[in-house]
């Protein structure tokens, strides 16, 4: 009652502070005291997902709808007048210009209008067509909080209210109520109500809620809700609501704690962190990647956010500094830069199919070993094929350790025939100057994009992926290599 006694002085001056607050020694003819409402909010109820197009642009949301209520236990009514509109209605500046609270004695006696601070806007075209009417801003106001913690996770759309008698809680329940939604739609300069078509036309606007009544603003209503469409990840939760968070009304307290919903959960996957061991340089590293369910629970059968996610499907969120990283299922492929060694991060999400919720990032450390790259694994058997033995190439050559591992990835993929093979090492055998072996049986003198047999046939350019043998780059007489066209894409170069 403080600060509102000092409000009260400023705005109407001490006498006036007198009669409304019923000070010992006021005249028998004055006014009785006033009575202050006091505004609390019930926890809010029914938590619903729903996927609704976007207004004014292509695209949908996923919002979280639900019940919400605001209740004078006061032992006054709540009422304010807001008069002498100013601005547009086609850009939702529309706004009464002159707000006031009126407070009453417990005979229902004016005792005074105090200048209040309250936003009483229209809530303009974009609103359903009967919810164009006036509002009294943030009245209420409504956040989604962590389960647990209470942090506030993010804040609702609704902020205009529609003050109201909707039900009678302390309040006899043949008590007829005073204010009604159709109030809302305010009167025209000759005091008659207005429909909602006209509404924007109103010259004055009367709404409140009186002692033992709540007001109701159901799921169904226009801002009802809570965007969660990017904003908000898989988790528990609850609904957080605060009457007059602003202080705008004078209230008999305006200490009124939070009233908080029933926990709920929105299911779906959280990616979880995986600090990785050091690899050898050079070496490719497979980590396997991990998330964390969260079951939906505490929304009505049906939502579609509700029980047991579909399985997770993981992405990468952040490259990493020193490498690239291809993710194959739940396990993602850490390859370093040429010449990298130490640490390395990057992050990866884990998602559920359909789902319009936040994926939060998990970081992934891995780290490289300084020294040359690890031996490569030992070779499956293969058929018996002409192979080199090894040794190291010419200068500018590639050694044959690795024509040794391609051959059995090519062996592997089965991707081509003996006839393949037999080129292969016909390749091989010329990369180690083995000329005096000659070409294959089945292979030409001459190759298109090479030299005679004997020279280096289709330059240095060639390599073998996983996925079969691809002939590219130049030779080393600048000639283009041509390409197999029966070989697949490198894995190596295209997401999984």
């Amino acid at each position: 009652m403080t600060t509102h006694l000092a409000r009260l002085r400023s705005s109407v001056g001490p006498l006036a502070c007198v009669a409304v607050l019923g000070a010992a020694g006021a005249a028998a003819a004055a006014p009785g005291p006033g009575l202050m409402p006091d505004l609390v909010a019930d926890p809010p109820v029914g938590p619903v997902t729903s996927v609704e197009p976007v207004h004014g642009r292509p695209g949908h949301r996923l919002l979280l709808r639900f019940d919400g209520h605001v209740h004078n236990i006061g032992p006054g009514r709540l009422e304010i007048v807001g008069q002498r509109p100013a601005g547009s209605y086609g850009d939702d500046t529309l706004r009464m210009t002159d707000v006031r609270q009126r407070i009453y004695d417990a005979s229902g006696a004016l005792v005074d209008e105090l200048p209040s601070p309250a936003v009483v806007p229209h809530a303009g075209p974009h609103a359903s067509d009967r919810h164009r009417h006036w509002h009294t801003d943030r009245a209420t106001a409504y956040w989604l909080v962590e389960g647990e913690g209470l942090a506030d996770v993010v804040e609702s759309d609704k902020v205009g209210f529609c003050l109201a008698d909707s039900t009678p809680i302390e309040a006899p329940d043949d008590e007829p109520p005073r204010y009604w939604a159709s109030h809302c739609r305010g009167l025209d300069a000759a005091g008659r109500s207005l429909d909602y078509a006209q509404s924007m036309d109103a010259a004055t606007v009367v709404m409140g809620i009186s002692p033992g009544f709540r007001d109701l603003y159901a799921a169904r209503y226009f801002t009802q809700w809570v965007d969660l469409t990017g904003r908000v990840a898989p988790g528990r939760y609850r609904l957080k609501a605060v009457a007059d968070p602003t202080g705008a009304i004078a209230e008999a307290d305006e200490d009124n704690a939070p009233a908080y919903s029933t926990p709920f959960a929105l299911r779906g996957w959280l990616a979880q962190p995986v600090a990785a061991a050091p690899a050898p340089s050079g070496a490719p590293q497979r980590i396997a990647l991990t998330a964390r369910a969260v079951v939906g629970a505490g929304l009505p059968a049906g939502d579609p956010y509700l029980g047991e996610p579909d399985p997770a499907m993981f992405v990468l969120a952040t490259p990493p500094a020193h490498g690239t990283v291809t993710i194959s299922g739940d396990v993602a492929t850490y390859t370093p830069a040429p010449g990298h060694a130490g640490p390395d991060r990057f992050a990866v999400a884990a998602l559920e199919e359909e789902s319009a919720l936040a994926a939060p990032p998990a970081t992934v450390d891995v780290g490289v070993l300084p020294g040359p790259a690890a031996a490569a694994p030992p070779a499956p058997p293969a058929p018996p094929v002409a192979r080199p033995q090894g040794r190291p190439g010419p200068a500018g050559r590639p050694g044959g350790a690795r024509f040794r591992l391609s051959a059995a990835q090519l062996l592997i993929n089965q991707r081509i025939g003996q006839a393949a093979i037999r080129r292969l090492a016909a390749v091989a055998a010329a990369l180690h100057g083995a000329a005096d072996r000659g070409p294959a049986a089945d292979q030409p003198a001459h190759r298109p994009g090479g030299g005679a047999a004997g020279e280096r046939p289709g330059g240095a350019g060639r390599r073998l992926t996983a996925r079969g043998l691809r002939y590219g780059g130049r030779s080393s007489a600048g000639e283009a290599g041509d390409v197999c066209p029966s070989c697949a894409r490198s894995t190596s170069s295209s997401p999984s």
